[in-house]
């Protein structure tokens, strides 16, 4: 993804990000105050691209209605003005879950490893993505963005996580111990 510095985008808006299928979906971010924004979808599949805009307001904000879109993987989101561009690349539509709660929502994988080596190393499926967002508290209200977020795409992640695993040194002498 690339951005320009005086058009921002949430970190929810990145490479390989999937967005709700069948529903309208918005698009937002900042730039400078009244400016015309658009958004381009041009889906994978040789679908047909379409475009919406908006007008930021006073204060730079704007918002872009889409329109929904069935599900899909590889379409690439275009958001401009008349000088500055952001494009998103591989985005899919498809069922968003959101997890969350108690610790186990969080548990790496790298934690039950010797558990089920098998499912993990067998678990390449790229369609499924992870949105993963740090732990972090504002009692304040909604935010608008969030640092240190990002997109994985989930069969890599296991795979990278099966072939680099190496114990703690406290877990090996656990093992050791009689």
């Amino acid at each position: 993804m690339e951005t320009t510095p005086s058009m921002v985008l949430p970190a929810i808006f990145a490479d390989g990000m999937v967005i709700q299928r069948d529903r309208d979906f918005l698009v937002w971010g900042w730039t400078a105050p009244s400016t015309p924004v658009s958004a381009r979808l041009e889906p994978a599949a040789g679908g047909e691209a379409v475009t919406a805009s908006a007008t930021s307001t006073a204060d730079g904000a704007f918002a872009i209605t889409m329109p929904a879109q069935p599900a899909g993987t590889g379409a690439v989101l275009t958001v401009f003005t008349s000088v500055h561009s952001v494009r998103i690349e591989d985005v899919s539509f498809g069922e968003i879950w959101v997890v969350g709660g108690q610790s186990n929502a969080q548990l790496p994988l790298r934690r039950v490893l010797s558990r089920f080596p098998r499912a993990i190393e067998d678990a390449t499926d790229m369609s499924i993505r992870v949105f993963q967002a740090p732990e972090a508290f504002n009692f304040h209200g909604p935010q608008s963005d969030c640092a240190g977020m990002r997109w994985i795409r989930t069969g890599i992640a296991q795979r990278h996580v099966c072939r680099t695993h190496t114990p703690s040194r406290r877990a090996q002498r656990r093992r050791i111990r009689p």
